[in-house]
């Protein structure tokens, strides 16, 4: 009997492995749907955006269109987790092939979802900006949001109205573009329910709070890295290091520079007040799961689809 493919199997299909053959791997992931060799047939659409994402690496974008079509298609079977996720890759590979009218009208065909699906909400925004669409992208949904908001006044995480919240406060900071009413409404958007620590775990420094500690303690930079990029590269890479060598489950824990300052004093540095800060942290901690999916936000907290921001760091 043939062996089937989980959607853990195609996740793993899906991650950065330094030189691999991108075309061959496309490959791969197009017989396994086309041999019907997933076990739950609804995985079908996510295995062929995979497979798109692939030969566009491999320099293809005419085939990479071909097959995220086909994904669209499949993600119509009853039971697709993400029926939509899809459509926002069609028109990515409109304009790369420099097909840009078409590209525009297949994006504004999308605009209506971004009120009431959060992964178009996510993701449409995040590919606009790619292609330098950033101002367009917070026009649309600043008229989206009244909605969205209307739909989800509690601003859910996981509703259209938060993310679109944290999306559009992103974008704008990238513009360099003051805050506004929903900038400050984006800062009380719920967080999504915590768990805590169940696994193998790295401390981590959201943006705000590395800024602090390597003004703090200098010395610290040598060990967390010298900017927030190679910060967060760092602890990607050691995750997807980790999970080679470990069955997880997985994790990142933010840390509190307050805390380090109640654990050591703001006025010196000794080596191991950072380990004790560490394992002070796995004792009922608050968890961030790694990996998040592809086209999930990433675990950095930058607003930013994981594929397209942490991910790639790992090269």
């Amino acid at each position: 009997m043939a062996e089937l493919f989980t959607s853990d199997d195609l996740d793993a299909f899906g991650m950065i492995v330094a030189g691999e053959d991108h075309r061959e791997r496309g490959e791969q992931l197009v017989r396994i749907v086309d041999e019907n060799l997933l076990s739950d047939p609804s995985d079908a659409g996510y295995a062929l955006a995979l497979a798109a994402e692939k030969f566009e690496s491999a320099g293809d974008l005419e085939r990479a269109l071909e097959l995220s079509e086909r994904a669209v298609e499949e993600s119509k079977r009853p039971g697709t987790l993400d029926p939509n996720g899809g459509l926002v890759q069609v028109g990515d590979y409109l304009w790369k092939l420099g097909r840009t009218e078409e590209a525009m009208a297949h994006f504004e065909s999308l605009r209506p979802l971004l009120a009431v699906d959060s992964s178009v909400g996510h993701r449409l925004p995040d590919t606009m900006e790619e292609l330098g669409l950033a101002e367009l992208a917070v026009e649309w949904i600043t008229e989206a949001l009244p909605d969205a908001i209307s739909r989800n006044p509690e601003l859910s995480p996981h509703h259209a109205s938060g993310t679109l919240l944290r999306v559009r406060a992103r974008i704008r900071e990238d513009l360099g573009l003051g805050p506004d009413r929903f900038d400050a409404l984006a800062e009380k958007v719920g967080s999504p329910e915590p768990a805590e620590y169940s696994g193998s775990a790295l401390l981590f420094w959201p943006r705000a709070e590395f800024e602090r500690l390597v003004l703090l303690w200098p010395a610290l930079s040598e060990e967390f890295g010298r900017t927030w990029d190679e910060h967060r590269a760092m602890v990607e890479r050691e995750m997807q290091l980790g999970a080679t060598e470990e069955p997880g489950p997985f994790a990142v824990l933010p840390g509190e520079v307050r805390e380090l300052i109640d654990l050591a004093g703001p006025d010196e540095y000794a080596p191991d007040f950072i380990d004790d800060y560490e394992a002070d942290l796995t004792d009922g901690r608050v968890e961030i799961a790694w990996p998040p999916g592809r086209n999930d936000a990433c675990w950095c907290g930058s607003g930013a689809k994981y594929k397209k921001c942490c991910l790639p760091r790992s090269r």
